[in-house]
């Protein structure tokens, strides 16, 4: 499936996923592996990532994943502000013209939306 679109001007289309997360360090690698592979070579995408205030590792394990990938974008919030607050910072922390909100907990898996 190819996902490439273009706009009004002509340019390709980039798709931002965005991710809140609140105590994942179990999942999140695993998590932006999947949303890699199935992005990968279909579209132009950025993963924003938004910790929410996490108690566990969810920043370390997202951190060092996303320090060998130009395509990950953290945000790490100080305190819990709930899903709602994390979903609107990683929207105006993002680029894309198309905007994909995604759980972290795998739950919907990213190959699914085709």
């Amino acid at each position: 499936m190819n996902l490439n679109t273009s706009n009004d001007a002509g340019k390709k289309d980039k798709l931002s996923i965005i991710i809140p997360a609140y105590n994942e360090e179990d999942i999140i690698v695993k998590t932006l592996e999947a949303v890699e592979k199935t992005f990968s070579g279909i579209i132009d995408y950025e993963i924003v990532v938004v910790d929410d205030g996490s108690k566990d590792r969810t920043w370390g394990e997202a951190y060092s994943y996303a320090k060998n990938n130009p395509k990950v974008k953290l945000i790490s919030k100080k305190g819990n502000g709930g899903k709602g607050n994390a979903l609107k910072l990683g929207f105006l922390n993002s680029t894309g013209s198309l905007i994909l909100f995604m759980d972290a907990d795998l739950e919907l898996h990213p190959n699914q939306f085709f």
